[in-house]
């Protein structure tokens, strides 16, 4: 995936994601920023759909209520 792909695949997730972000805590709102950048960081796509992933069940939780 280029860098370019990677910013486009993100700026989707955020655009879904921002609505919720008042619900997080400090904590949370740090454990998230850590998760982006191990996908943005990483060339292993592993580690990259593992941050994506954790990302989205945080915010998960919030949908379902």
């Amino acid at each position: 995936m280029t860098g370019k792909e990677k910013l486009l695949l993100l700026k989707g997730i955020l655009d879904n994601h921002c609505k919720y972000f008042d619900y997080l805590s400090d904590n949370e709102i740090k454990d998230y920023m850590e998760c982006l950048q191990m996908y943005l960081k990483s060339d292993d796509r592993i580690i990259q759909e593992a941050g994506l992933s954790t990302c989205q069940l945080m915010i998960q939780r919030f949908k379902e209520d």
